[in-house]
């Protein structure tokens, strides 16, 4: 696994802004790991903390959910997010969120983002940029078992948690 970092230089100027930056990062894939370079993410937004969001079930998991906010997360709701941003903290979502996780296909990278408007207007409230970022091969770490008819997808979205079998290289987990 590695990790790039590129930006255009129309990026620079929200950089060098002391206003936190919305880093919407696409696509999910089972587990982005694009965001564990969270500290990055910090430095790229101007020197504050950027603090990524999370589906609510996954704060309240034993032993995930209290590291998680040890390192600052929050809910992927408009309270937290808009909390966050008022307190002076960048602020990370992976945009198309449960429903993206079952997107994947081969050699083909997908995202969700004309439902996800919410995020416009916390941006138009706050006053903060929206930086987009792709995080390329979220998708092609794991392979997602579909169902042909989307009922998954419909009641993970519906449960607001991911009900999404998966499998690895070689088979295995990871």
């Amino acid at each position: 696994l590695s990790m790039r970092l590129i930006w255009g230089s129309s990026f620079d100027r929200v950089r060098s802004a002391s206003t936190p930056v919305i880093f919407a990062i696409i696509p999910h894939g089972v587990a982005p790991l694009g965001i564990t370079a969270y500290p990055a993410f910090s430095r790229l937004g101007g020197g504050a903390l950027c603090r990524w969001t999370a589906a609510p079930i996954v704060l309240r998991l034993p032993l995930v959910g209290p590291m998680l906010k040890s390192m600052g997360y929050v809910d992927a709701k408009g309270k937290a997010i808009s909390g966050a941003l008022a307190a002076g903290s960048s602020v990370g979502i992976v945009l198309d969120g449960i429903a993206g996780m079952f997107q994947a296909a081969a050699h083909v990278e997908k995202g969700i983002v004309l439902q996800r408007k919410a995020i416009a207007a916390i941006a138009l409230k706050s006053g903060c940029p929206i930086v987009p970022v792709y995080g390329f091969g979220h998708t092609s770490l794991w392979t997602v078992f579909t169902d042909p008819f989307g009922v998954l997808e419909r009641l993970s979205v519906a449960l607001n948690i991911s009900i999404c079998p998966f499998y690895g290289r070689w088979g295995l987990p990871l």
